[in-house]
């Protein structure tokens, strides 16, 4: 199977963060596969990436696209919904935010599918079919950011004629059970089916419906389910691996495939990852020049460790790790009190991944 990983880069902080990101992806992939570099469009609106950048997408293999943004200007988020609308010749696309490093060697087709994890809302089955991404639609489950109530996510649906799923996933942070959310940082769709323009159209309708509140950053979020459930999809759910939040949880002793930091200050603050962006940095030069061009927190990451910030950064990933634990407990403990694995009515269909 052959794979596009597709990704924005535009001028300001997403540059450099696309230039981290194509060379991890360089480094570890080992698979059939292409990188893309979309670049919005107009650049009075989002700028103009530099000739040096693009140099250096260039000596990586990375194909670089114009995209135009679907939903507004005012909603940069929409970018990534014009990733997914690009040409290639893959069978399936990878959209990844630019906030994202490969953090170990990748290779989809080596890594089975749990059919456990693939929520069959399709007469379609993915039993025969082999790797991680099989199944039309993949993504790991987001925290809860737009609501718990299930009334709010049945108007939802309701605009689109749409039955509420009767299975549930894991809450990524607290293992709560919710109904499906999904993190849009990473998104793994089937090529030809569609997905991008369905995807499109739920979030224009979804912008358009002044009765659904608080939508707002995660309106591409809250149209993610919907359009796999108008698209009669099987969902994979994917586990943290995929796309782990490296602001909410400490890294594990090995660096998940996709890691989420968000800001420099959390690649610093976690001596692996910031490992890897310097090897990253002597194997590729230009991203050398372009780091240590770069002032503050980025510039920080080439420089050695003191030891007051080894000890400063031990403490507060400890620290972290128990609130994780903490918080994970108490949800855990109040799902099982309300007996919230019935919340809907049904017991089937549950990913207990």
């Amino acid at each position: 199977m052959k794979y596009c990983f597709v990704f924005v880069c535009q001028q300001g902080s997403l540059e450099l963060k696309s230039m981290l990101l194509s060379a991890s992806l360089k480094y570890y992939l080992r698979c059939d596969y292409e990188c893309v570099a979309a670049i919005p469009q107009p650049a009075t609106r989002w700028g103009t990436v530099s000739a040096e950048t693009l140099v250096f997408m260039q000596s990586l293999g990375v194909r670089t696209v114009p995209i135009t943004n679907p939903i507004h200007d005012n909603y940069p988020i929409g970018n990534k919904i014009a990733c997914l609308a690009i040409d290639t010749s893959a069978d399936r696309l990878i959209f990844l935010d630019s906030d994202i490093l490969c953090g170990r060697e990748f290779c989809p087709d080596t890594i089975p599918l749990n059919l456990s994890s693939t929520m069959n809302s399709a007469s379609e089955s993915v039993g025969e079919r082999k790797g991680i991404f099989a199944a039309p639609f993949s993504a790991v489950p987001s925290r809860i950011l737009f609501t718990r109530e299930v009334k709010r996510w049945r108007q939802l649906y309701d605009l689109f004629n749409l039955p509420l799923p009767t299975w549930q996933v894991r809450c990524t942070g607290t293992d709560e059970l919710m109904l499906p959310y999904f993190n849009a940082g990473v998104i793994v769709v089937q090529i030809g089916l569609g997905f991008a323009e369905v995807w499109e159209d739920c979030c224009r309708r979804i912008d358009a419906e002044e009765t659904i509140t608080n939508k707002y950053p995660w309106l591409d979020q809250l149209a993610l389910p919907i359009a796999a459930a108008r698209l009669n999809l099987t969902v994979n759910v994917l586990d943290e691996r995929f796309n782990y939040q490296v602001h909410t949880t400490p890294l594990p002793k090995e660096l998940p495939f996709f890691c989420h930091y968000h800001v420099p200050a959390w690649i610093r603050g976690e001596p692996k990852l910031n490992q890897l962006v310097s090897e990253l940095a002597n194997t590729y030069s230009g991203l050398k020049e372009k780091l240590l061009s770069s002032s503050g927190e980025w510039a920080q990451l080439l420089k050695l460790y003191t030891l007051t910030e080894k000890f400063s950064y031990l403490t507060k990933r400890q620290i972290k790790a128990v609130k994780n634990q903490l918080k994970r407990r108490f949800h855990l403990g109040t799902t099982c009190s309300q007996k919230n694995t019935n919340l809907l009515g049904h017991s089937s269909g549950i990913n207990t991944r």
